[in-house]
């Protein structure tokens, strides 16, 4: 944390620290982050339950099948 304290009042001594651009980046990142969540979150949970119906019904099957030995 003190690394980063020290990078920012570096930055702002250097005069490349400017409070407009990391305005527009917290916007950026909060409307790339809504984004997600309203177009990809729900597809993807879903994609990851389907992937794991799939694989509890295989274990079924393989635990339900005999063993060759």
């Amino acid at each position: 944390m003190q690394d980063l304290t020290g990078n920012l009042i570096l930055g702002a001594a250097a005069g490349g620290l400017h409070i407009g651009d990391i305005i527009f980046s917290l916007l950026s990142f909060a409307v790339l982050l809504y984004l997600l969540k309203r177009f990809a979150w729900a597809p993807l949970l879903s994609k990851m339950e389907e992937r794991e119906n799939y694989i509890a019904n295989e274990l079924d099957v393989a635990e339900k099948k005999p063993c060759r030995s």
